[in-house]
């Protein structure tokens, strides 16, 4: 796919010119630092779009590609277990105490790795295996399960049918929905509290602050004092610049207005980094007019500060975003192009075809030939015992 296609769009030459044109900070240190900000931060904000667009591609190749194998990965194991399990059961081959204890083993680890998938199905195999001893034990353990959901909710419930998943109709479905609906209920309320609990033991932690955490809120507040009144004189100053009101020319009139709903809306959100923004805008379109705004070195060192807070917030976003990529990729996101997820997506295609491919094959010789089990059974011995070292 074509990266460039996916994100192109028009860039408006100006939007490129940063220069601070304030008569009292022209060609200063802050001036420089304050460009120089404000060029990372619209870099970032372009790369977090851009990361945006890559999930969301990423997300809808994987859903078309990958998600459709991996439901077929599915039944092949379930179809593999329920060939493991005849052989278990109707002894096709002869094996040794041993071997019969480690293939048993085996189908509950399977069973264990993937009863959410289909848990009645994985659920019937594990009653047809277990003996007499193990389903007293289990029987024991499902019974003290449930007093202890009785005795904390007041609700008599079956833990092997509250989790059933698969039903004969959508009545039958909803009638256990009906069934255990007071339940969770009550279930949802327990976590909820519990929640809360957890929030306000941590709110009561944070109000427990040292001295050097009050001093620091005391210079934020006193930052924030300032900022409101920097925000204030850039809205007041720009706001004289740009309004369309006494503008005679029809589009530059149209461009004016568009600029004061960003600034109005911008101020209303008290966000500074968007004002400076369009402050950059004003200059480069009323070039001749920027000269009229006035602000010391100080405010700007505030802005840059704010900036930098900004860029920082923006970068742990963009970590979080690849995050929600649907397979872990090791790459830097600023490098981070369609071509690489591509390149991902047949990967983790060959990776689960060959797999799926295993599956079926060693079901054919399975069925084929029971007596393969022995191999399947000292491979798995060998792969717990070298888990071991």
């Amino acid at each position: 796919m074509n990266n460039s296609k996916l994100f192109s769009e028009p860039e408006d030459e100006n939007q490129n010119k940063l220069v601070w044109k304030s008569s009292s900070s022209n060609n200063t240190k802050a001036q420089q630092e304050f460009n120089d900000a404000l060029a990372k931060h619209k870099a970032t904000i372009k790369q977090a779009q851009e990361i945006d667009m890559l999930v969301n591609f990423a997300n809808a190749e994987y859903t078309k590609q990958i998600l459709p194998k991996l439901e077929h990965q599915k039944t092949l194991t379930a179809q593999h277990t329920d060939v493991l399990c005849a052989i278990y059961i109707d002894e096709p081959v002869k094996l040794g105490k041993n071997q019969r204890q480690a293939l048993k083993q085996l189908i509950f680890d399977i069973c264990s790795q993937e009863i959410e998938n289909n848990r009645d199905f994985y659920y019937n195999i594990i009653l047809q295996l277990e003996t007499t001893a193990e389903r007293n034990q289990r029987l024991a353990e499902k019974q003290r399960i449930e007093r202890q959901l009785k005795n904390q909710f007041g609700f008599d419930v079956d833990i092997e049918d509250i989790n059933k998943s698969n039903f004969n109709s959508e009545e039958e479905k909803q009638a256990h929905k009906e069934k255990y609906k007071d339940f969770f209920e009550k279930y949802k309320e327990h976590e909820s509290k519990e929640f809360e609990d957890y929030f306000n033991n941590r709110t009561k932690k944070d109000k427990q602050k040292s001295k050097a955490q009050i001093n620091k809120e005391i210079k934020l507040a006193e930052a924030e004092k300032l900022l409101n009144t920097d925000i204030n004189k850039l809205f007041k100053d720009l706001a004289k610049i740009i309004h369309p009101d006494r503008e005679l020319d029809p589009e530059l009139r149209l461009k004016k207005e568009n600029l004061m709903k960003e600034l109005s809306n911008a101020r209303d959100n008290s966000d500074i980094a968007d004002i400076l923004r369009i402050k950059m805008l004003v200059d480069d379109l009323l070039p001749n007019n920027s000269n009229e705004l006035s602000l010391n070195d100080s405010s700007i060192k505030r802005f840059v500060s704010i900036i930098k807070t900004k860029i920082t917030e923006l970068e742990k976003t963009i970590k979080q975003k690849t995050r929600n990529f649907p397979f872990e990729l090791m790459v830097n996101p600023k490098t981070l192009n369609t071509q690489i997820i591509d390149k991902h997506i047949r990967k983790e295609l060959r990776e689960v075809t060959l797999i799926n491919k295993d599956i079926e094959r060693e079901i054919s010789v399975l069925k084929k030939s029971p007596k393969h089990i022995k191999n399947i059974i000292e491979e798995y011995e060998f792969m717990n015992d070298f888990n071991w070292i």
